[in-house]
């Protein structure tokens, strides 16, 4: 999963970054690409977060029940 968000959110925009854009319709594409790259990324940080949290407080509740 840090895999996908380094390609997605580092490797593609820096890739697109160095290619010369051939005209504006081309400069347009890429940057469209590249902003829609960091925004899946930043879609998968937030997933990845969400279940870190939720896998705490998952054990966080079984752990507190076994106590009981």
């Amino acid at each position: 999963m840090a895999s996908l968000t380094a390609l997605l959110v580092l490797v593609v925009p820096i890739t697109i970054g160095v290619i010369p854009p051939i005209d504006y319709k081309t400069d347009k594409l890429l940057f469209n690409i590249g902003l829609i790259s960091v925004l899946v990324g930043v879609c998968v940080i937030s997933i990845w977060v969400f279940q870190s949290v939720d896998d705490w407080i998952f054990r966080l509740s079984r752990h507190s029940k076994r106590r009981e």
